[in-house]
């Protein structure tokens, strides 16, 4: 069905901690025109809890150490955190060097015990604990005045020392906890995200419907011709990955890839739009895709429910 057009706000990323606890962003639709900086930070718990930020979020993840925070990015750099008790504020980085010199920042991710934040000028920040966000980007960091085109959108890791960090003009590199190297792909489109799967093999994906998979220096293009639309969310979930364009969802099963879910196809949530689909996050009892106006949710990946706006 999608949301109705009174529901003023877009779905901008998800957070599956478990089953029954589910964390997301949106912005204001209306606010945002105006370029007012206003976001939602939602709850799910068999019911909505939201708070209201002055902030532009963009991206959200959850960090377990030294205790559970919900951590928020704007592309400046202004972060809000959710602890146990209350919300605080915080800057990734507000010197001359940090993202109001050199590009907004796209994503922020935990990997191991840490959220990483990656944005343009290949921008790369680890979080220590609160209010402690150190760059690991110095030999790889772009000069935005020579290279205004580099930057990364997505960054995933085994562990902490083997990240792989992807964005434009199909860049990909891969830290190992010391120095950056930057991989080769067979390709020069803009990868949106990058997902370290459990079955050892790093999975990249984005415009215009590419998808490559490999690891260290060894990567393949996987041939699908489902859909030529641009890849923006990704996850695993039940040992396959699922991937989400704007307007539908898919799943590796096997080989080919597979559509796992269409709005045109099944007509169940309403017609074919271009903002059913967006982000998508699991854990190993359900997975949930956030489009900006569409939220459903699957225990099994194969039959969808959608969840209310109020």
């Amino acid at each position: 069905m999608a949301a109705p057009a009174r529901f003023a706000w877009s779905f901008r990323d998800v957070a599956v901690f478990d089953p029954e606890r589910v964390y997301l962003i949106s912005g204001h639709d209306g606010l945002a025109k105006e370029n007012v900086e206003l976001s939602q930070v939602m709850r799910w718990i068999d019911a909505w809890g939201s708070r209201c930020v002055d902030i532009a979020a963009v991206s959200l993840c959850i960090v377990m150490h030294p205790e559970r925070n919900l951590v928020v990015i704007a592309p400046d750099g202004q972060v809000v955190r959710w602890g146990a008790t209350d919300f605080s504020t915080e800057h990734v980085d507000d010197s001359a060097d940090g993202p109001r010199a050199c590009g907004h920042l796209r994503e922020v991710r935990t990997i191991g015990l840490h959220a990483y934040a990656v944005g343009m000028s290949r921008m790369v920040y680890r979080c220590r604990g609160e209010a402690d966000w150190v760059r690991i980007d110095h030999d790889v960091r772009a000069d935005p005045a020579q290279e205004d085109q580099a930057g990364f959108n997505s960054i995933d890791g085994f562990g902490e020392d083997e990240l792989y960090a992807a964005g434009w003009q199909g860049e990909l590199w891969q830290f190992d906890g010391k120095t950056w190297q930057r991989r080769a792909l067979p390709t020069t489109l803009a990868l949106h995200k990058v997902l370290c799967a459990p079955d050892g093999i790093v999975y990249l994906l984005g415009q215009n419907g590419i998808l490559l998979r490999g690891r260290h220096d060894a990567w393949e293009v996987i041939e699908h011709g489902v859909t030529a639309d641009s890849f923006w969310g990704a996850c695993w979930f039940r040992e396959q990955l699922y991937a989400a364009t704007a307007r539908g969802l898919f799943v590796l099963e096997g080989e080919p890839l597979q559509p796992s879910l269409r709005p045109l196809a099944l007509g169940k949530f309403g017609k074919n739009r271009s903002d059913c689909f967006y982000r998508l996050s699991a854990v190993d009892d359900c997975i949930w895709s956030a489009g900006e106006k569409m939220l459903i949710r699957s225990t099994d990946g194969v039959t969808w429910t959608e969840l209310p706006y109020s």
